[in-house]
Order: structure tokens, then sequence, then C-alpha cells
């Protein structure tokens, strides 16, 4: 099933998306994936990305593709991606293609903001 963005939201400084299968393939929805990610992220330029999967059922090529452009993206605003929870299954399949060297992953969206938030803390300069 593909995915598409439901909402996207701010949590100190932080942008919050997240997404669901759709139960029937619809291309124009999976293809416009990327660029909605991209287009909502690069509006707002937050501290940080977590990218909620838990009602994400497979993660498709066109998936993969727009979660890489959008860590290329938060790696031009120094920003850092997080993935909230991911299945097992899934989780596997990241594992197994090396991609959990590129995003980091959390089980529970408090969690991933609660990382996010205190390897920021710590990249700042004390005053």
């Amino acid at each position: 099933m593909p995915a598409t963005v439901t909402s996207m939201h701010l949590v100190d400084g932080l942008a919050v998306i997240e997404l669901n299968s759709c139960p029937v393939f619809n291309q124009p929805v999976e293809f416009c994936l990327e660029q909605r990610l991209l287009e909502l992220v690069a509006g707002v330029l937050p501290k940080g990305i977590i990218v909620d999967v838990k009602n994400v059922d497979f993660i498709s090529a066109e998936l993969v593709a727009a979660l890489l452009n959008l860590r290329r993206l938060a790696d031009q605003g120094a920003s850092d991606i997080v993935l909230a929870h991911l299945r097992p299954d899934l989780r596997r399949i990241f594992r197994a293609r090396r991609l959990d060297k590129l995003f980091r992953l959390h089980d529970s969206l408090a969690g991933a903001i609660n990382q996010l938030l205190m390897s920021d803390s710590k990249s700042q300069p004390a005053a």
C-alpha cells in the first residue's frame, strides 16, 4: 500500500510528519509524496524532522526515495531525521538495506522528540 502525508505540525521547533497507508494504489498520490514532504519541510526549516510511520504497512520504493531526498534536504539545513513507530518487520528491512545508517529509528513519537531535542541541546554552545 502506498503512503500519503496525513499531517504535519511543529513540536518545539521540530517538524512532525505523519504518514498513512492508502488502501488503493494511486500513482498520482504516491509520486507526489516526495514533493509534498519536501514542500512541507522547506517551508518551515525545522531543527529536526520526525516522520511518524505508525500507520504505514508497507515501505515502497517511492517512499524510500522520498525519505532519501528528505534526508538530503535535512543535511543542507543541518537538521536530523528520526523515523518513529517503525514496525519490527519494516525495521528489519531498513537494517538489511542499511537505511538505519541514514535515519535514526525510534519506537515512539515522544522518544523521537526527546532524542532530537537532546541532540540539539548538546550541539548548542554554552552561554
